[in-house]
């Protein structure tokens, strides 16, 4: 039993029975801040649409940065403003659109939000705006994925402000670039919204970036007298207007934080610290029951970047009606009946991942709680703004008690900490080529010439080149996939993966949702308990459905199941031989670091089951054929580093831990100072292999830290320009910490990282005596032959030493040999394990987990 107050006298909120601040391993005040206000522009107050305005005047003053921000927009420029989350940067935008759409009769406006929680709860802000000022009802409308297209074109014929995903923007409207009825719309285009203009970074930022300047492209080709006026919203961001102008190609002009003047709510902010051996996730469930059973006025947020982790908090609790899941991959109307619910403060507790950081205006949240530290210190930011806007508040991270030590930082020292750039990454190959593609596409449509992107927008250096190549064959075997024949490239390839497909998730027959390939292999495998909205699955089996080809995942409703399963993953990375792929090399004594391109495989082989054990799909598959492996196969980029020393070499042991110490370290300290999402960074000490002419072999000197995204980002470039600024910030330490290493291994990295560079030693020669990668005996193929359809089906039987790695396969003609080239996968990917020729011996590859 709790008692009624904690030793400070505050109300009890924690399993202890003390309050937050009294259990806390360190607590940081923010400070309310005061108002400042200025005069708006004449011209809003005498344009029309004043009356929007009037909750928030006081006589014709709004506050500091509103003001600025609207003197700059009547000025002609286009404008970032840049203040915290809550602070009125919305009305900015809306009274100068209305202004504008005053002015000019034949004007519309396109504002872009990037979820679709967003545009639903801002299209009714919208709404009461037209509302108020006696707009017709279909002035604003609301275009996205789930809109029909015969209302989509009703849409663009009347509205005069459209919200919009760019992910509807990218695959329909510019699409429709040619077509008369959106080229109207093109030429009237006058103001382009950017709403939360952080959120575009990484490979949907970067697609997005191309997405502005072919919109701008396609006005301007539509007859559009001018180019169209941006105006952004963000809350949290580094040189808001650099981003912006990255972003669109155009010039800015910043409202930043220096000019913010609304007021703020005291909030205080705890590192709890994790307590013993009890699950994380158990832990924060249990913190979200006591706060609402002992505050009756708490409304609570709590974030976890974990998918079906969220879904097992939600079960764990028990409370349908007052607390909700809240993640990307619902289904439309699911996704609308839990923003209802959490809109009208129906609920007491939200548990969600990052799809909630951004829109659902829920203004009494009085605590936040955050798993762990978010991936970025702009998702923290964002998600600290949530709460605390109409009320004192109370923000939780609930982390290891050594998690800012491990980083030499206190929790003060964090949170003073300015937030981190947004990355853009606009000579991707991947993307540019994709983007390309759709350029091509609607300049066609167009009628326009498709060799030479339009001068009506700034594009990125090099985009002409990804033009021209997509008039032909890709540049690169490794980073470029074309689209099918027949597909329009806006279909096929999407703003928020960089070549990645998606699967849908089916009930039996019918679609509850959807999912990445890459997380599916970790969520929804065969055999495992996937979780959607409280309720538990039992996935079935994988498919590609005849008639449209898109694959799904079937599973099997098992209700409120609360077994677990984690997959077994293996990895394997390729490092090609071709030195055209090694984009950058620094020779070291007794080894070298690289900055290279190269494959990596992720295969899920089974999954562990807590009530069952592990399950191997290698066995499994004969009792049930769709038990079987799946996997992913991601060209990227990487930074390779070889050391052949005697406390960095070697399969086992000392030397072993090392390299894991050292790989992980590395990935850390990468993701932390570089603000990278870390399950966008992977590293890799195993199942390293070398590419041949012989085959393939393996490194037991190596470590790899990549880009976990298809294609490659060159996240992990700055890891190589610094590799001894990033070593020396490794932390010695005997307990082993998360992100720190042992003293003798950390200081033997950090010298061999600051040595002088060397002239290259010439490669080993690799023969029969080192471990190389063999597929599987057993292992189903067909190879390439003098048949008369050119293959044979068969069965790998051995592998042989040909001076190389070769096969003897059993084919219905009899036997063959052939080298792993002439190999081709038959009904699921090629298995593989070691093999020392010399000795005859085998042995398996190395297999983890990911969270299931």
């Amino acid at each position: 039993m709790l008692r009624n107050r904690c030793r400070c006298g505050r109300p009890p909120t924690y399993g202890n029975g003390c309050c937050l601040r009294c259990s806390a391993e360190a607590t940081v005040d923010i400070p309310p801040n005061p108002e400042r206000r200025a005069n708006v522009p004449p011209s809003i107050l005498t344009g029309g649409a004043w009356e929007l305005a009037r909750p928030a005047a006081v006589s014709n003053t709004l506050w500091l940065h509103q003001s600025r921000g609207l003197e700059l927009l009547e000025s002609g420029r286009n404008v970032v403003l840049a203040t915290p989350t809550a602070s009125g940067k919305t009305l900015v935008f809306q009274l100068w659109a209305m202004t504008e759409l005053n002015r000019n009769p034949e004007a519309v406006i396109l504002a872009f939000y990037p979820t679709k929680a967003l545009a639903n709860d801002q299209a009714r802000r919208w709404r009461e705006s037209c509302q108020a000022l006696g707009m017709p009802d279909d002035t604003v409308e609301q275009i996205d994925g789930d809109v029909g297209m015969a209302r989509r074109e009703e849409i663009i014929r009347r509205a005069r402000v459209v919200l919009a995903t760019p992910d509807v923007t990218h695959a329909w409207l510019l699409r429709r670039s040619g077509d008369p009825l959106v080229r109207g719309f093109l030429r009237r285009l006058r103001g382009i919204i950017i709403d939360e203009a952080h959120a575009y970074e990484g490979v949907f930022g970067s697609n997005s970036a191309y997405l502005f300047r072919r919109l701008i492209s396609a006005a301007a080709s539509a007859g559009s007298p001018a180019a169209p006026r941006f105006v952004a919203a963000t809350a949290t961001i580094q040189d808001p207007e650099e981003h912006l102008e990255k972003l669109t190609g155009e010039e800015f002009r910043a409202v930043d934080q220096a000019m913010n003047g609304s007021p703020r709510h005291h909030r205080e902010v705890h590192h709890l610290p994790l307590r013993g051996p009890q699950r994380w996730e158990e832990q924060l469930a249990d913190l979200v029951t006591d706060i609402i059973d002992h505050d009756p006025e708490a409304q609570v947020i709590a974030f976890h970047d974990s998918r079906m982790g969220i879904e097992r908090m939600v079960q764990r609790i028990g409370r349908p009606h007052e607390v909700l899941p809240y993640r990307s991959g619902y289904l439309a109307q699911d996704r609308r009946a839990i923003e209802n619910s959490l809109r009208g403060n129906r609920v007491r507790a939200v548990i969600a991942t990052s799809a909630l950081e951004l829109g659902i205006d829920m203004p009494d949240l009085n605590y936040g709680i955050n798993m762990d530290l978010p991936p970025t210190r702009k998702q923290f930011h964002q998600r600290l703004g949530r709460v605390g806007r109409t009320k004192p508040a109370q923000f939780v991270l609930l982390a290891p008690r050594s998690r800012f030590r491990s980083y030499g930082e206190t929790l003060g020292e964090y949170l003073a900490e300015s937030v981190e750039p947004s990355h853009l990454y606009l000579d991707n190959e991947q993307i540019r080529y994709q983007q390309a593609q759709s350029l091509k596409d609607e300049l066609e449509r167009s009628g326009r010439d498709t060799r030479t992107p339009p001068d009506s927008a700034h594009w990125p250096k090099g985009f002409d080149e990804s033009l021209r190549a997509a008039h032909g064959a890709p540049p690169t075997r490794l980073a470029l996939q074309g689209t099918q024949a027949g597909t329009p490239p806006q279909l096929a390839n999407s703003l928020r993966s960089s070549g990645e497909e998606n699967l849908e998730i089916l009930d039996d027959e019918e679609p509850i949702g959807i999912i990445s390939v890459g997380r599916a292999l970790e969520e929804a495998h065969p055999g495992a308990i996937y979780r959607h909205r409280g309720v538990s699955y039992r996935v079935e089996e994988w498919g590609r459905r005849r008639d449209t080809m898109k694959a799904y995942v079937r599973t099997r409703r098992i209700g409120q199941d609360m077994n677990r399963t984690s997959a077994i993953i293996r990895i394997m990375a390729a490092l090609p031989a071709d030195p055209g792929l090694t984009l950058a090399r620094r020779e070291l004594p007794n080894g070298h670091a690289a900055l290279r391109r190269i494959v990596v495989t992720e295969s899920v082989e089974g999954y562990e089951e807590t009530k069952y054990g592990a399950v191997h799909y290698l066995q499994e598959r004969k009792r049930d054929p769709r038990m079987s492996r799946k996997q992913r196969v991601m060209p990227t980029t990487a930074v390779e580093i070889r050391i052949e020393e005697g406390w960095f070499r070697g399969d086992f042991g000392e030397p072993w831990q090392a390299r894991h110490q050292a790989a992980e370290a590395l990935r850390m300290h990468l993701a932390y100072r570089r603000s990278i999402a870390r399950q966008e960074l992977g590293s890799l000490v195993e199942n390293v292999f070398l590419e041949t002419p012989r085959g393939c072999v393996e490194l037991d000197d190596a470590i790899l830290v990549y880009d976990r995204v298809h294609g490659g980002l060159g996240l992990v470039e700055d890891l190589y320009r610094n590799l001894a600024r990033y070593a020396r910030s490794v932390p010695p330490d005997y307990g082993n910490e998360p992100g720190t290493m042992y003293p003798d291994y950390r200081d033997a990295l950090v010298r061999w990282a600051e040595g002088e560079t060397v002239t290259p030693e010439s490669e080993p020669e690799l023969g029969p005596d080192r471990w190389w990668r063999a597929v599987r005996e057993g292992t189903p193929v067909r190879i390439f032959s003098s048949h008369p359809n050119g293959m044979m089906e068969g069965e790998v039987k051995e592998p042989l030493w040909r001076d190389g790695v070769a096969y003897r396969v059993e084919t219905a003609e009899g036997t063959a040999e052939a080298p792993e080239e002439a190999l081709e996968p038959r009904g699921e990917p090629l298995d593989y394990r070691l093999w020392l020729p010399a000795e005859g011996r085998f042995r398996e590859l190395q297999q983890g987990k990911a969270g299931g």
